[in-house]
Protein backbone atom coordinates (compact mmCIF):
# COMPACT_ATOMS: atom_id res chain seq x y z
CA UNK A 1 0.00 0.00 0.00
CA UNK A 2 1.39 3.32 -0.81
CA UNK A 3 2.06 5.58 1.57
CA UNK A 4 0.05 8.89 1.91
CA UNK A 5 1.83 12.26 0.39
CA UNK A 6 0.03 14.43 3.42
CA UNK A 7 1.79 11.80 5.95
CA UNK A 8 4.56 12.02 4.75
CA UNK A 9 4.85 16.03 4.57
CA UNK A 10 3.64 16.35 7.82
CA UNK A 11 6.70 13.92 9.40
CA UNK A 12 8.93 16.16 7.44
CA UNK A 13 7.13 19.29 9.28
CA UNK A 14 7.77 17.07 12.34
CA UNK A 15 11.34 16.41 12.06
CA UNK A 16 12.18 19.96 11.50
CA UNK A 17 10.25 21.05 14.47
CA UNK A 18 12.11 18.60 17.06
CA UNK A 19 15.40 19.21 14.85
CA UNK A 20 15.32 22.75 16.24
CA UNK A 21 14.23 22.02 19.33
CA UNK A 22 16.82 19.35 19.33
CA UNK A 23 19.92 22.09 18.94
CA UNK A 24 18.31 24.38 21.72
CA UNK A 25 18.47 21.69 23.72
CA UNK A 26 22.26 20.35 22.62
CA UNK A 27 23.35 24.70 22.74
CA UNK A 28 21.62 24.34 26.75
CA UNK A 29 23.58 21.14 27.14
CA UNK A 30 26.63 22.57 26.29
CA UNK A 31 26.23 25.58 28.64
CA UNK A 32 25.23 23.52 31.74
CA UNK A 33 28.52 21.01 30.73
CA UNK A 34 30.76 24.10 30.68
CA UNK A 35 29.19 25.70 33.71
CA UNK A 36 29.77 22.19 35.34
CA UNK A 37 33.47 21.98 34.30
CA UNK A 38 34.46 25.96 35.55
CA UNK A 39 32.57 24.39 39.34
CA UNK A 40 34.68 21.89 39.29
CA UNK A 41 37.69 23.35 38.35
CA UNK A 42 36.90 25.75 41.52
CA UNK A 43 36.28 22.56 43.56
CA UNK A 44 39.44 20.80 42.07
CA UNK A 45 41.51 23.98 43.20
CA UNK A 46 39.57 24.72 46.56
CA UNK A 47 40.33 20.74 47.54
CA UNK A 48 44.01 21.33 46.73
CA UNK A 49 44.51 24.30 48.97
CA UNK A 50 42.69 23.77 51.61
CA UNK A 51 39.22 22.37 52.34
CA UNK A 52 35.59 23.65 51.44
CA UNK A 53 34.66 24.39 54.77
CA UNK A 54 37.85 25.82 55.38
CA UNK A 55 37.24 28.20 52.51
CA UNK A 56 34.26 29.19 53.72
CA UNK A 57 35.16 29.87 57.26
CA UNK A 58 37.79 32.36 55.78
CA UNK A 59 35.35 33.91 53.51
CA UNK A 60 32.80 34.24 56.71
CA UNK A 61 35.49 35.46 59.11
CA UNK A 62 36.23 38.31 56.65
CA UNK A 63 32.61 39.01 56.68
CA UNK A 64 32.68 39.54 60.11
CA UNK A 65 35.42 41.69 60.18
CA UNK A 66 34.13 43.96 57.38
CA UNK A 67 30.93 44.40 59.16
CA UNK A 68 32.87 44.74 63.04
CA UNK A 69 34.47 48.20 60.87
CA UNK A 70 31.49 49.57 59.67
CA UNK A 71 29.97 49.16 63.43
CA UNK A 72 32.73 50.86 64.69
CA UNK A 73 32.63 53.21 62.63
CA UNK A 74 29.91 55.47 61.86
CA UNK A 75 28.59 55.81 57.93
CA UNK A 76 28.59 59.31 58.19
CA UNK A 77 32.47 58.99 59.35
CA UNK A 78 33.06 56.83 56.39
CA UNK A 79 31.70 59.33 53.73
CA UNK A 80 33.59 62.07 55.90
CA UNK A 81 37.07 60.12 54.92
CA UNK A 82 35.57 59.77 51.25
CA UNK A 83 35.09 63.40 50.60
CA UNK A 84 38.15 64.38 52.32
CA UNK A 85 40.31 61.94 49.94
CA UNK A 86 38.70 63.14 47.05
CA UNK A 87 39.16 66.86 48.16
CA UNK A 88 42.62 65.58 48.48
CA UNK A 89 43.18 64.39 45.12
CA UNK A 90 41.37 67.30 43.57
CA UNK A 91 43.85 70.05 45.18
CA UNK A 92 46.69 67.18 43.88
CA UNK A 93 45.49 67.16 40.71
CA UNK A 94 45.00 71.03 40.66
CA UNK A 95 48.68 71.92 41.84
CA UNK A 96 50.10 69.58 38.59
CA UNK A 97 47.97 72.18 36.57
CA UNK A 98 49.29 75.11 38.10
CA UNK A 99 53.27 74.53 39.23
CA UNK A 100 53.95 71.73 36.80
CA UNK A 101 52.13 72.38 33.41
CA UNK A 102 51.23 68.97 32.79
CA UNK A 103 48.43 69.74 30.42
CA UNK A 104 50.63 71.83 27.95
CA UNK A 105 53.29 69.00 28.59
CA UNK A 106 51.29 66.39 27.74
CA UNK A 107 49.23 67.81 24.63
CA UNK A 108 53.09 68.75 23.29
CA UNK A 109 54.53 64.73 24.01
CA UNK A 110 50.84 63.67 21.99
CA UNK A 111 51.93 66.17 19.04
CA UNK A 112 55.27 64.53 19.00
CA UNK A 113 54.22 61.36 19.50
CA UNK A 114 51.25 61.50 16.66
CA UNK A 115 53.82 63.35 14.80
CA UNK A 116 56.14 60.32 14.33
CA UNK A 117 53.58 57.54 14.49
CA UNK A 118 52.08 58.66 11.11
CA UNK A 119 55.42 59.49 9.69
CA UNK A 120 56.65 55.58 10.32
CA UNK A 121 53.01 54.33 9.85
CA UNK A 122 52.82 55.89 6.07
CA UNK A 123 55.93 53.75 5.64
CA UNK A 124 54.50 50.24 7.10
CA UNK A 125 51.50 48.08 5.27
CA UNK A 126 47.73 49.40 5.87
CA UNK A 127 45.15 48.51 3.58
CA UNK A 128 44.93 51.53 0.80
CA UNK A 129 41.75 52.61 2.45
CA UNK A 130 44.08 54.24 5.51
CA UNK A 131 47.46 54.06 3.77
CA UNK A 132 46.57 57.13 1.70
CA UNK A 133 44.74 58.74 4.44
CA UNK A 134 46.79 57.73 7.70
CA UNK A 135 45.87 59.80 10.33
CA UNK A 136 46.98 58.25 13.68
CA UNK A 137 45.79 59.56 16.89
CA UNK A 138 46.76 58.52 20.47
CA UNK A 139 44.95 59.89 22.84
CA UNK A 140 47.56 60.20 26.42
CA UNK A 141 44.95 60.60 28.93
CA UNK A 142 42.96 57.27 27.73
CA UNK A 143 45.69 55.86 25.89
CA UNK A 144 43.34 55.23 23.07
CA UNK A 145 44.55 54.43 19.94
CA UNK A 146 42.28 55.21 16.79
CA UNK A 147 42.79 56.50 13.24
CA UNK A 148 40.87 59.94 12.53
CA UNK A 149 39.12 59.46 9.48
CA UNK A 150 40.35 61.72 6.62
CA UNK A 151 38.75 59.42 4.08
CA UNK A 152 36.77 60.83 1.01
CA UNK A 153 33.04 60.44 1.56
CA UNK A 154 33.25 58.90 5.28
CA UNK A 155 32.07 61.19 7.84
CA UNK A 156 34.75 62.89 10.40
CA UNK A 157 35.11 60.35 13.21
CA UNK A 158 37.28 58.14 14.95
CA UNK A 159 38.11 54.35 13.90
CA UNK A 160 39.48 52.27 16.43
CA UNK A 161 41.59 49.37 16.10
CA UNK A 162 38.49 46.20 16.71
CA UNK A 163 36.97 47.93 13.61
CA UNK A 164 40.20 48.69 11.10
CA UNK A 165 40.00 45.41 9.57
CA UNK A 166 42.93 43.05 8.75
CA UNK A 167 45.48 41.80 11.26
CA UNK A 168 48.39 43.72 8.70
CA UNK A 169 46.70 47.07 9.98
CA UNK A 170 46.45 46.02 13.67
CA UNK A 171 50.08 44.92 13.52
CA UNK A 172 51.43 48.09 11.71
CA UNK A 173 49.45 50.50 14.20
CA UNK A 174 50.99 48.70 16.80
CA UNK A 175 54.26 49.40 15.52
CA UNK A 176 54.02 53.00 14.67
CA UNK A 177 52.58 53.69 17.99
CA UNK A 178 55.48 51.64 20.33
CA UNK A 179 58.08 53.48 17.79
CA UNK A 180 56.57 57.13 18.35
CA UNK A 181 56.64 56.28 22.54
CA UNK A 182 60.11 54.52 21.62
CA UNK A 183 61.38 58.01 19.98
CA UNK A 184 59.68 60.59 22.29
CA UNK A 185 61.59 58.79 25.07
CA UNK A 186 64.85 59.03 23.12
CA UNK A 187 64.15 62.60 22.45
CA UNK A 188 64.08 63.23 26.28
CA UNK A 189 67.50 62.00 27.29
CA UNK A 190 68.20 61.76 30.63
CA UNK A 191 64.92 63.37 31.56
CA UNK A 192 63.24 59.92 30.83
CA UNK A 193 62.63 56.90 33.10
CA UNK A 194 61.30 54.88 30.91
CA UNK A 195 64.90 52.88 29.08
CA UNK A 196 64.89 53.28 25.38
CA UNK A 197 64.10 49.85 24.66
CA UNK A 198 61.15 47.66 22.83
CA UNK A 199 60.27 44.21 22.95
CA UNK A 200 58.39 42.73 19.95
CA UNK A 201 57.19 38.94 19.90
CA UNK A 202 57.08 37.52 16.49
CA UNK A 203 55.34 40.71 14.27
CA UNK A 204 55.51 37.83 11.46
CA UNK A 205 52.88 36.08 12.96
CA UNK A 206 50.50 38.13 11.14
CA UNK A 207 51.68 37.00 7.71
CA UNK A 208 53.20 33.46 8.83
CA UNK A 209 51.10 31.51 11.51
CA UNK A 210 53.95 29.87 14.17
CA UNK A 211 51.76 26.90 15.00
CA UNK A 212 52.41 25.58 12.26
CA UNK A 213 55.97 26.54 11.88
CA UNK A 214 58.61 23.11 13.18
CA UNK A 215 61.10 23.02 10.86
CA UNK A 216 64.33 23.85 11.51
CA UNK A 217 64.75 26.39 8.63
CA UNK A 218 62.22 29.15 8.05
CA UNK A 219 60.29 28.01 4.80
CA UNK A 220 58.12 30.54 3.84
CA UNK A 221 56.75 29.08 1.03
CA UNK A 222 55.52 26.05 2.84
CA UNK A 223 53.74 27.76 5.10
CA UNK A 224 51.82 29.33 2.63
CA UNK A 225 51.33 26.01 0.63
CA UNK A 226 49.91 24.28 4.02
CA UNK A 227 47.58 27.51 4.80
CA UNK A 228 46.30 27.61 0.76
CA UNK A 229 47.35 30.90 0.09
CA UNK A 230 50.41 30.35 -1.94
CA UNK A 231 49.83 33.48 -4.33
CA UNK A 232 50.25 35.64 -1.71
CA UNK A 233 53.69 34.36 -0.53
CA UNK A 234 55.96 37.63 -2.03
CA UNK A 235 53.28 40.03 -0.59
CA UNK A 236 53.30 38.70 2.78
CA UNK A 237 57.40 38.12 2.67
CA UNK A 238 57.91 41.51 1.30
CA UNK A 239 55.73 42.83 4.03
CA UNK A 240 57.87 41.21 6.58
CA UNK A 241 61.02 42.55 5.04
CA UNK A 242 59.52 46.12 4.66
CA UNK A 243 58.80 45.54 8.54
CA UNK A 244 62.19 44.76 9.61
CA UNK A 245 64.01 47.28 7.09
CA UNK A 246 61.93 50.06 8.64
CA UNK A 247 63.03 49.28 12.28
CA UNK A 248 66.64 49.70 11.72
CA UNK A 249 65.94 52.72 9.48
CA UNK A 250 63.93 53.99 12.80
CA UNK A 251 66.85 53.31 14.81
CA UNK A 252 69.56 55.16 12.66
CA UNK A 253 66.90 57.78 12.38
CA UNK A 254 65.91 58.29 16.51
CA UNK A 255 69.96 58.25 16.44
CA UNK A 256 70.68 61.31 13.98
CA UNK A 257 67.76 62.92 15.81
CA UNK A 258 67.93 62.85 19.11
CA UNK A 259 71.36 61.58 19.77
CA UNK A 260 70.65 58.24 21.25
CA UNK A 261 70.08 55.16 19.54
CA UNK A 262 66.99 52.26 20.82
CA UNK A 263 67.44 48.86 20.93
CA UNK A 264 64.51 46.73 19.35
CA UNK A 265 64.95 43.25 20.44
CA UNK A 266 62.40 40.94 18.40
CA UNK A 267 61.97 37.55 18.67
CA UNK A 268 60.51 35.79 15.87
CA UNK A 269 60.33 32.76 13.23
CA UNK A 270 60.52 34.88 10.02
CA UNK A 271 64.70 34.26 8.75
CA UNK A 272 67.28 34.90 6.16
CA UNK A 273 65.30 38.24 5.58
CA UNK A 274 67.16 40.37 2.32
CA UNK A 275 67.23 43.67 4.04
CA UNK A 276 68.17 47.31 2.26
CA UNK A 277 68.85 48.55 5.70
CA UNK A 278 71.19 46.21 7.51
CA UNK A 279 72.77 42.40 6.80
CA UNK A 280 70.40 40.08 8.49
CA UNK A 281 72.86 37.97 9.50
CA UNK A 282 75.52 40.07 10.65
CA UNK A 283 73.97 43.13 12.03
CA UNK A 284 70.74 41.96 13.45
CA UNK A 285 70.66 37.91 14.26
CA UNK A 286 72.08 37.43 18.11
CA UNK A 287 70.65 34.06 18.53
CA UNK A 288 68.67 31.31 16.38
CA UNK A 289 66.58 28.55 18.88
CA UNK A 290 64.90 26.00 16.31
CA UNK A 291 66.07 22.92 18.05
CA UNK A 292 63.04 21.60 21.10
CA UNK A 293 65.84 22.37 23.35
CA UNK A 294 67.20 25.70 22.53
CA UNK A 295 65.73 28.45 23.80
CA UNK A 296 66.08 31.58 25.94
CA UNK A 297 66.03 29.34 28.71
CA UNK A 298 68.53 26.15 28.40
CA UNK A 299 66.37 22.88 29.41
CA UNK A 300 67.76 20.09 31.02
CA UNK A 301 68.76 16.59 28.77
Amino acid sequence: MDKSQYTIESFVSNKKEYEVKLKKLMVEANLIKNELNVLDKVITSLEKNKSIEYQATKVIIQIEAFLETIKTNSLTEIETKIKNLQDSISIIEQNLKTDYNVDNKLNLAERQINQQMNRIGKELEFEEIYKDNLNLKFDSKTFELYQQTLIKGIPDKKVYLRSMGSGANWLSSHVALFTSLLYYSSSLKDKSLIPTILFLDQPSQVYFPTEIDNDEVFDGKKLKKISNEETKYDDDINAVTNLFDKLVEFCSYTLLETGIEPQIIITDHADKLKLTNADFDKDLVRARWRDKKDGFIKLNN
